[in-house]
């Protein structure tokens, strides 16, 4: 099994999320981000109001679908 660090606590916002990757990775990640879709279970959304949960997938623009 895949040892996988936590980022942020549950309940915790998609916006909140963003932020804590930028500041523990990279500036340059926000630039990804900004125009990523999220996974939020089978949801797929870029509204960073709503609430992570346990997982959120990030999708970076795919280029020719």
């Amino acid at each position: 099994m895949q040892k996988r660090d936590t980022v942020v606590g549950h309940n915790a916002t998609l916006r909140l999320l963003r932020s804590a990757l930028v500041g523990r990775h990279a500036p340059e990640l926000g630039r990804i981000l900004d125009v990523a879709a999220f996974l939020l279970g089978a949801d797929f959304t870029r509204d960073l109001e709503l609430p992570v949960g346990s997982r959120a997938d990030a999708l970076p623009p795919f280029v020719g679908g």
